[in-house]
């Protein structure tokens, strides 16, 4: 008699585990068609043709930082507001708006060697 209240227990599960994936497809359809893209931007660092961005932070005022071969800030309707040439590898912004980048410059001449900066911007780009 055990064997029954398994199988209808182990069936009711499976329906139970069914109806929630379909209201999660049905959920997330409708996530999906509520997004809506508001501008898109490309960079063109001139560096090499080697663009890639590593991070994205965006602050308080909804002001996106873009971090990687260049250094870029755009406001919340996509307009640029400053470019600073300082390829980063790693960046974060504080509760103030300061960003901090860390990257590397590479020489890559007849002796090749590397330079380590660590940056920190202010809100209007200006390096502290």
């Amino acid at each position: 008699m055990g064997k029954p209240k398994n199988r209808c227990a182990g069936v009711l599960l499976l329906l139970v585990l069914f109806g929630l994936g379909l209201a999660w497809m049905c959920i997330s359809t409708k996530a999906q068609a509520e997004v809506k893209e508001e501008w898109v931007r490309t960079s063109n660092s001139g560096q090499c043709n080697s663009h890639r961005a590593n991070a994205v932070h965006v602050d308080k005022r909804g002001n996106v930082f873009v971090t990687g071969s260049a250094t870029v800030k755009y406001s919340p309707g996509g307009r640029e507001l400053w470019n600073r040439l300082v390829p980063s590898v790693a960046s974060c912004l504080d509760s103030r708006g300061n960003l901090y980048t860390a990257g590397e410059y590479s020489n890559t001449g007849e002796f090749m060697s590397s330079t380590y900066v660590i940056s920190k911007y202010d809100n209007d780009g200006n390096p502290i």
